[in-house]
């Protein structure tokens, strides 16, 4: 947050959440915002932060991605680590990636994550990688379209469409 602290709104007004925390993401969670910082998870509103878990995250420092799940279940990821935030507790899931850059829920709950080593889908218990065809490239972030169809944006500045190339950038865009 800026120095002056994280802020809210609602309606016409705008009060001060929080000074002494870094607060990476906000996601709301089942009718209220949770926020997450290097500290653990808590619940955003007019009196500030309340926390709700405390949970020292491994690798924080290029912050931290929420993604909630159909059931209020949120994955959580840092720069080399993926948890499960579910029920008051985090659960790390899965570790060891080479900075996790974005992640993403599908419609059928399955957690998808764009790192430095192509993209993953964590299905079942175990993540299957689609590695990109250009070694000098890197997957940055990945989403869905109104559509349908997973879009996966890289370093090089190349969009792929479901597993294909839709529009090619120039090396270092």
């Amino acid at each position: 947050p800026p120095a002056d602290g994280l802020f809210a709104s609602g309606g016409e007004a705008l009060w001060p959440v929080d000074t002494g925390h870094d607060v990476y993401s906000v996601v709301a969670v089942k009718g209220h915002l949770e926020a997450r910082a290097a500290d653990g998870v808590s619940h955003v509103g007019r009196a500030g932060l309340t926390p709700v878990c405390e949970y020292r995250f491994e690798s924080p420092d290029y912050g931290l991605t929420g993604r909630v799940r159909s059931d209020g279940a949120v994955y959580i990821a840092d720069s080399h680590n993926i948890y499960l935030y579910n029920d008051g507790s985090v659960t790390r899931i899965a570790s060891g990636f080479n900075l996790i850059r974005d992640i993403y829920v599908d419609r059928w709950d399955r957690l998808w994550a764009a790192t430095y080593q192509g993209v993953y889908l964590f299905f079942g218990t175990d993540f299957v990688n689609h590695r990109l065809t250009d070694a000098n490239d890197l997957a940055r972030a990945i989403a869905v379209d109104a559509d349908g169809h997973q879009v996966v944006g890289t370093l090089n500045g190349n969009v792929i469409v479901d597993g294909r190339m839709v529009s090619r950038g120039a090396p270092g865009s």
